[in-house]
Formats: C-alpha cells, sequence, structure tokens
C-alpha cells in the first residue's frame, strides 16, 4: 500500500478519500487548492466544502445506495480565497467496511 499513498499524497490533482460523509484523507494538492490546512479538513463532512450541500448530499447518498448517478461533474467549493469551481470525479469505495468515495478534482 506504501507505493499507493505515495502515488495519493504526489499527485498533481486534489484528491480526497471520503468515508461515512467525512474526509480521512486529502493530498496535497487539494489542500492548496483549498488554501485549507490538512488539520482542517479531515475528521469534517465533505458537506462542510461545498457550496450547493443538499444537491451534492442527495447525489452522495444515491451513490451509496448503488443508484445510477453520474461521476463526473461540476462542484462549486468552499476554498479560504472564496468559492471556486472544479470537475469532479468520484468513485464508490469500500475500505474496511466503511462506503466512501474517492474524490479526484481537475483544476481549471
Amino acid at each position: 500500500m506504501e507505493i499507493i499513498e505515495q502515488a495519493f499524497h504526489s499527485a498533481e490533482n486534489p484528491m480526497a478519500l471520503v468515508l461515512d460523509g467525512v474526509f480521512v484523507r486529502v493530498n496535497k494538492a487539494l489542500t492548496d487548492y483549498a488554501g485549507y490546512e490538512k488539520g482542517e479538513i479531515i475528521g469534517q463532512p465533505f458537506t462542510d466544502f461545498v457550496v450547493d450541500k443538499e444537491q451534492i448530499k442527495a447525489l452522495h447518498m444515491k451513490r451509496l445506495m448503488g443508484q445510477s448517478v453520474p461521476s463526473l461533474y461540476q462542484l462549486e467549493v468552499n476554498s479560504k480565497d472564496g468559492i471556486v469551481t472544479a470537475n469532479v470525479l468520484i468513485s464508490k469505495v469500500v475500505v474496511n467496511e466503511s462506503v466512501g468515495v474517492f474524490v479526484v478534482l481537475e483544476l481549471p
């Protein structure tokens, strides 16, 4: 797994792992993009960092329940410098019996 961790943390694209609705891993590109320190993100609900919380939460719940939802869409993110828009690729994952998503942002 060490090689996967190295790839994750050195990736140019912002990436995050969200389990049970909470950020458990973020890479440096994501902290740089959003302007937050890692400790300000880890352990926080992912909805704290998106603009349209209800729509994104609904998509997230549908994805976790196995319903068909887009895996690629635009998302408005609350960064420290204001709202930024990014293209987002999301994939459902299961880690240690926790269901979540792996998120990759495409920088504008």
